[in-house]
Parts: C-alpha cells; sequence; structure tokens
C-alpha cells in the first residue's frame, strides 16, 4: 500500500511488531490516509528510522508518525494531516495516555502554562513527546538526517538513527553524568537541536490500547 496521499500529501508511518489495531486502520481509512506498517521488528528505535527513511523517499510534505495500539479519530488524523502548524520549523504532537494511564504522553516546557491551556484548548510548547501521535514536516527531518551517520547492515539496507537512544554528557569531562534520551525523547531532541520547535495540541487526542494479562494462582489439588 502506497504510504503517499496526494491530497493531504502525509506519509503516515506505523511501526507493528504484529498487527495494527483494527480500530487504528478504520480510522486511517475513512480518513482516507495509505499508510506503510512495518511488521515483526522488536527493536522499535530502528523500525521507526527505517520507516522515516522509507517516507522521505516519497513527496510527502509532512511525516505522521502512529503508533500500532495508540487509536485516534478519523478527524483527529485529518486534523493532523492538514495542521497548518506542520512547518519547516514547527512540528505538532498529539496527546494520548500512557499505558501507565497516570499521565500524558507530552513533556511540556512549562507545566503551569501547559495546564493552564489545557484547560483552554490551546496548543503549548513541549520539551518532548511519544511519537505515538505527531506529524513533522519532511524539512525539519532533512535537517536532522544530514546531522547523522549512515548505518549500514550486512544486508546492505542502509539508514540513518534518526530515533536511535543516545547519551548526552552533562559536562565536559568523559566520567560527567550523563542524561539518557530514549527513542522517543532523541527524535525529540535531535529536532530541537536542529531549530524545530515541538508544539502540543491538545485538541488532537487519542486512546491507548492496554492489553492484561491477569494470572490467578490457587491452592488446588492436582487431578490425575
Amino acid at each position: 500500500m502506497s504510504i503517499y496521499d496526494g491530497a493531504m500529501k502525509a506519509a503516515v508511518v506505523i511501526p507493528a511488531y504484529s498487527h495494527v489495531d483494527h480500530r487504528l486502520e478504520r480510522a486511517l481509512l475513512e480518513a482516507g490516509l495509505s499508510w506503510l506498517p512495518l511488521h515483526e521488528h522488536s527493536d522499535l528505535p530502528r523500525a521507526r528510522s527505517l520507516l522515516i527513511e522509507q517516507a522521505l523517499l516519497t513527496q510527502a510534505e509532512r511525516v505522521i508518525l502512529i503508533d500500532s495500539d495508540v487509536v485516534p479519530t478519523a478527524g483527529v488524523l485529518r486534523a493532523l494531516a492538514e495542521a497548518e502548524g506542520v512547518t519547516p520549523y514547527q512540528a505538532v504532537w498529539g496527546m494520548y495516555p500512557l499505558k501507565q494511564g497516570d499521565r500524558w504522553s507530552v513533556n511540556p516546557i512549562d507545566p503551569v502554562d501547559a495546564d493552564r491551556a489545557l484547560r483552554e484548548g490551546q496548543s503549548f510548547p513541549i520539551r518532548s513527546g511519544g511519537l505515538g501521535l505527531c506529524a513533522i514536516h519532511r524539512e525539519s527531518l532533512e535537517r536532522v538526517g544530514a546531522t547523522l551517520p549512515t548505518v549500514v547492515e550486512e544486508s546492505e539496507l542502509s539508514w540513518r538513527p534518526f530515533c536511535v537512544p543516545f547519551l548526552r554528557q552533562l559536562g565536559g569531562a568523559p566520567l560527567e553524568p550523563a542524561e539518557y534520551y530514549p527513542d522517543d525523547a532523541s527524535l525529540c531532541v535531535r529536532l530541537y537541536d536542529t531549530g524545530t520547535a515541538l508544539w502540543c495540541d491538545p485538541r488532537l487526542r487519542a486512546g491507548h490500547v492496554v492489553r492484561s494479562v491477569l494470572t490467578a494462582l490457587r491452592d488446588r489439588e492436582p487431578r490425575d
């Protein structure tokens, strides 16, 4: 299936180990967006990086990243694909609850200002956000890509580590404490370092599918 949508100029990429949630598929179809999933890759930072590389091979103006278990409505997807706030120097994040269920997937620069913005339905700047629902302009990603080395695998597959975690030392000495940036935050920091501001639009919200397996252990006599 093509990831290029000629009307909205949006390349939608979805890393999915086994499958894309059927509700997300239905919302994408209703929104008129096609997408590219990457299956059976447990290395999520690599999968996301590969998908970004493939999206940049299209003529799409923006790349929309969605997790396979995040479920927005078709209206939210259309709004993200058409958001005026997605520019060469600004990216837009939506909101979804983390799997723990105790907070949203974005890290605001000013929590007090963000709380006010949430109540008023206004956008607010963020330091980082989960890559489960966001739209980034291709020029922003191209600037990030220009700063990264190319990884060449034995299969001759090549890609750049857009979403690969990294450490950043807090001081100049080799043994100074360092800060760890996981795959979601690593792309956010790379975007910020190359001139892209990150904003969250609280009107763009989605659900997060959580599956729990409960095992009850009871004292029972073994049966013959």
